[in-house]
């Protein structure tokens, strides 16, 4: 067992835990629930009828920029699909350490 818990017998470290689970399951409920309704919403939005516009031009619009730097920067152009991934994946952290900043 790790330091603080060395001097206390098992039943304190599972009371403690239980306690603890007993706190934060209903946040975490709450939380699931809401992120899986918010889910359910924005997927009608996405796949209403009256969205099919944005559906069909933001793919595109993510590959007229991703072709011309695929032909530019890789040795095989046909991976230009990773390009955006790479990006996002590169500059989304960057934000959380300028924010923790």
């Amino acid at each position: 067992k790790p330091f603080p818990w060395n001097y206390l017998p098992n039943k304190v470290a599972l009371i403690w835990g239980a306690a603890e689970v007993a706190f934060i399951s209903p946040l975490f409920a709450v939380l699931i629930a809401f992120n899986v309704g918010w889910y359910h919403i924005c997927m009608y939005v996405w796949y209403h009828r009256y969205f099919v516009r944005c559906r069909e031009a933001i793919p595109e619009l993510i590959r007229s920029v991703s072709r011309p730097l695929g032909r530019w920067m890789l040795q095989d152009p046909r991976n230009h699909a990773y390009l955006p991934w790479f990006a996002l994946l590169s500059f989304v952290p960057m934000l959380f350490f300028w924010a923790m900043w």
